[in-house]
């Protein structure tokens, strides 16, 4: 269900009332009434197609933990201040929450509670209004095409919205978002859109005036976390020219306060919103151990505090129910279920990268090799065992559409060329730092025996050829 050239919604600046011919000034008085008009109005005044659907009822955002209009929540903690085994008794109402001296409070399970803040309470509120007018105004009149090109384009491989929620919302009129997730998503779009034929015939809104407005978003959110904002740093970390390793270590931090490394699959919580979070958190966990390798840092999601259950296909399903309608969904095509493919086994083969990680590269780790003395390079070798069975089970285990073999030449397809190709150098990558962990204990204090530098040369001489690979892939 994407967004056809009927249905663009444009952003309506002046009422009917207040149309004026061109050149054409307003009185005074009604140039000082527009000037201290609330941004909020700006926000909603759209003007909705004609024959436009209905707003899905069965969405209420009022029933979401982390994804509510005007107030945000934050993971009560087991050391905080506020004594979890005595929260238990406090009287919940129908909505799971209460009203205590410290503020709202809402339980999502027994053991789990969130204090829930307003938003309006913090300054940067108004700021954030007004963000998103301006967001949508530097892309106007193109916003709903490039929603059309992201979710065709991006969403497939990096599923970490609501698709029918959103769409249906922004279809509708409803421009109550996230200004860093809009921002984010025109950004990423804006890739395709020398390809759309439509929009290719216009010139393309400044990019960086989107990013100025995402960077300004994201800092506003950090006082009052929510889903969205974790959306909207994803996406920014998605383009080549983001700084990655200062906004993921922050973004890890916002995730936390919203509970995003706990288990939801118990919690009194929408079962939409609990497949959302959990493929947010894999997103996020991806990204903080790829970049944590990428620029040589420590990762900031430790294994002893990530309980998230792993993803399965069914945690891909954005249908919801409700007790007045009916399921409601939309025909997902061949490309999409192979990407949501892919995009578990990548979830897999970065649990096996942060395992060579916590083996070979943490301080301690190093501390140990360099105690070992003469004897470092057999015990990495004891070490690089099972994760090397690891690594070549998951290979064997690779469902056929996750294979580059399976890609056909000419076949339309949205990511999944990139992401398999993507997947198999991360693979062939966590080889290779197995073996330059090795390599660095060869030295000639260290050599021991012939046959260890026996057993390294094959190794070696595959990943001479990988880079070789490699490179032809980047020169062709």
């Amino acid at each position: 269900m994407l967004i056809s050239n009927a249905c663009l919604l444009l952003i309506i600046h002046s009422s009917p009332k207040d149309s004026k011919s061109p050149g054409q000034t307003p009185p005074p008085q009604q140039q000082q009434q527009q000037q201290q008009q609330h941004p909020a109005t700006l926000v909603n005044r759209v003007e909705k197609p004609q024959h436009a659907p209905q707003p899905v009822r069965g969405v209420v955002l009022g029933d979401t933990l982390s994804l509510q209009r005007e107030q945000h929540c934050r993971l009560i903690g087991r050391t905080s201040a506020l004594d979890i085994s005595l929260l238990g008794f406090s009287d919940f109402g129908s909505r799971h929450e209460t009203n205590t001296g410290f503020g709202k409070i809402r339980r999502v399970a027994n053991s789990d509670f969130f204090s829930m803040h307003t938003d309006a309470a913090f300054s940067t509120y108004e700021d954030e209004l007004q963000t998103l007018v301006a967001v949508e105004q530097t892309v106007a009149p193109y916003g709903p095409s490039l929603i059309d090109l992201y979710f065709r384009n991006v969403h497939p491989s990096f599923p970490i919205l609501q698709k029918h929620t959103f769409m249906d919302r922004h279809r509708c009129g409803d421009r109550q978002f996230h200004s860093g997730l809009l921002a984010g998503m025109y950004l990423l779009a804006l890739r395709w859109w020398n390809k759309d034929p439509v929009l290719s015939q216009h010139p393309k809104p400044p990019v960086y005036r989107l990013e100025e407005l995402a960077a300004r978003s994201l800092s506003m959110a950090m006082q009052h976390p929510k889903l969205s904002a974790l959306q909207a740093g994803l996406l920014l970390l998605q383009r080549r020219q983001s700084t990655d390793w200062g906004l993921t270590v922050q973004l890890v931090a916002l995730a936390q306060d919203l509970g995003l490394h706990i288990d939801c699959t118990n919690w009194d919580i929408p079962v939409w919103e609990r497949r959302l979070r959990k493929r947010l958190a894999w997103a996020l966990y991806m990204q903080d151990k790829w970049t944590a390798l990428v620029h040589g840092r420590p990762s900031h999601i430790q294994a002893a505090d990530w309980a998230v259950s792993t993803l399965s296909l069914d945690d891909f399903n954005e249908e919801f129910e409700n007790a007045d309608q009916q399921m409601i969904a939309d025909v997902e095509n061949e490309e999409e279920e192979k990407s949501r493919v892919i995009f578990i086994q990548m979830i897999e083969l970065t649990s096996i990268m942060a395992e060579v990680i916590d083996v070979f590269y943490t301080q301690r780790a190093n501390a140990e090799f360099e105690a070992g003395g003469r004897n470092a390079t057999r015990l990495i070798l004891e070490r690089a065992k099972p994760v090397q069975l690891k690594l070549k089970e998951w290979f064997s285990r690779l469902p056929s559409v996750a294979r580059m073999d399976a890609y056909t030449p000419g076949k339309l397809s949205s990511n999944g060329k990139r992401q398999k190709v993507g997947q198999n150098k991360a693979a062939h990558g966590l080889h290779m730092k197995q073996d330059t962990c090795i390599l660095h204990t060869l030295q000639p204090r260290y050599l021991f025996t012939d046959a260890l530098c026996s057993r390294c040369s094959p190794r070696l001489r595959i990943h001479t050829s990988c880079i070789f690979v490699d490179q032809r892939q980047r020169h062709d």
